[in-house]
Parts: structure tokens; C-alpha cells; sequence
């Protein structure tokens, strides 16, 4: 990123922001505010190609946010556990637009939301601060969850444990494997990867650097949606 930008939330969390500045600005572009998803930080788009920087060369002012407990918006692992999906609407993405319109001098921004992000997107631009939002681009953020958890049976078994845990850890165990990610066309691995369109390496270093731990509260959350086909509060 050219900046690391802080921005102070309502809360008084600090969470930051990294700003991509075009090498040839286009005023009549919209600045461009990218939201990671469930489990992610930033680094799901700052690599060199990825689409920060896409967006940049093409003439937009781009902000990528770090949720607060992920990437460098770190808070006390007390409060982590409790952080939620609505902390992530109402406080975070509220306190970045401002700040974003403010930096920028537009009164208006694109949200583009890459799964959990692209919900983040859904809610936020049906709030009273939804005005501020001149588009959004929802990259497979579903609107539902028909299936439950039978595309991710892994998770039911986590179930029973859900309430004697302070969060799921999978960043901190995942950053464990990570070498060993990617080498065989596993067959469990084909409801994720689609090996032709994917460099393994490249794969096992973002996941290294993305994947974040989920704090318990946030996945209660998901654990109720995803169990009753909901997306709520």
C-alpha cells in the first residue's frame, strides 16, 4: 500500500485502512473501499496484481480495510472474542466511509465485498449511511444458506464445541500447514480450488498472509445463519 490510515470508530476501536493512490487520478471515478471476507484480512487484495492495485491503475482512489481483531487493526484479546458481524457494519465500515469521502473529497464511494464483505455491502447500504454508497460489487457473497452446513461438514463438527470456545483459530493452525497446501488435486479440495485456474504457490503464500482467526462472537453469528437460513443481527 502507498498509506497505512487510521481511523478512529465510534467505539473508539482504531482500525486501519490501506490506501492504493492512482499514478494517473480520474476526479470523475468514485474512490473504491475493499472488504475482506470471513476469516480474511487485506491482504486478500494487496498483492501486486490484485485488485487494489487493479483498481488503482485503472484511476480510482483505493482503500482496503482491515475489520477490527484482523490483520492490523488488532484489539485486546478480551474484547476480540466478543466482536460481531454488526461491529463490523456499524462501527468499522461506518467510521471508513467518513473518513474515506473526507480524504478523498467525494461524497460517495463503491463497496466491493468479497464474500463476507460483499454482506458487510448488503447491510450497510440499507442503513441511514447508505446514501454514501454510489455502488457495490459482491464478489460470492450469498444472500442465504440454503445448503447449511452441508458444504462444510467440517464445521458441524465443531458444533458441540461451539460454546466452550473463545473463537476458531484457523489462521494460527492454518499458517501451521501452510506448506504443505495445494500439492495434490485432493478430491476434498475440489469444492474450493479449481486447480486449473490456480498457482499453488501463489495460493499457499496468500493464504499464509490472509487467513485470520474468527472470534466467538462473530461466529455465533454465522453459526445461527447458516443454521436457519438467515442473515441477521
Amino acid at each position: 500500500a502507498d498509506e497505512l490510515q487510521r481511523v478512529t470508530c465510534s467505539d473508539g476501536v482504531v482500525v486501519v485502512v490501506k490506501r492504493f493512490r492512482p499514478a494517473r487520478p480520474d476526479p470523475t471515478r468514485l474512490p473504491i473501499v475493499c472488504l475482506p471476507g470471513l476469516g480474511t484480512d487485506s491482504a486478500n487484495f494487496d498483492g501486486d496484481d490484485g485488485l487494489a492495485r487493479v483498481f488503482a491503475d485503472a484511476g480510482h482512489d483505493v482503500y482496503v480495510v482491515d475489520f477490527r481483531g484482523t490483520g492490523l487493526s488488532t484489539v485486546p484479546f478480551k474484547r476480540w472474542t466478543s466482536i460481531s458481524f454488526d461491529d463490523f457494519v456499524d462501527k468499522d465500515l461506518a467510521a471508513v466511509v467518513e473518513h474515506v469521502c473526507a480524504s478523498s473529497g467525494h461524497d460517495r464511494v463503491v463497496l466491493v465485498g468479497h464474500s463476507m464483505g460483499g454482506i458487510a455491502a448488503y447491510a450497510f447500504v440499507g442503513g441511514a449511511a447508505g446514501h454514501r454508497v454510489g455502488g457495490v460489487i459482491a464478489i460470492a457473497s450469498p444472500l442465504g444458506f440454503p445448503t447449511g452446513f452441508d458444504d462444510v461438514p467440517f464445521f458441524k463438527l465443531l458444533l458441540p464445541l461451539s460454546p466452550f470456545l473463545p473463537g476458531l483459530f484457523g489462521g494460527t493452525l492454518g499458517r501451521l500447514v501452510t506448506p504443505l497446501m495445494f500439492r495434490v488435486d485432493a478430491p476434498y479440495l475440489k469444492n474450493w480450488v479449481i486447480f486449473d485456474n490456480v498457482d499453488a504457490k501463489r495460493a499457499r503464500r496468500l493464504y499464509f498472509r490472509a487467513v485470520q482467526d474468527v472470534p466467538r462472537g462473530l461466529a455465533h453469528q454465522f453459526q445461527d445463519w447458516v443454521t436457519n437460513d438467515v442473515v441477521r443481527s
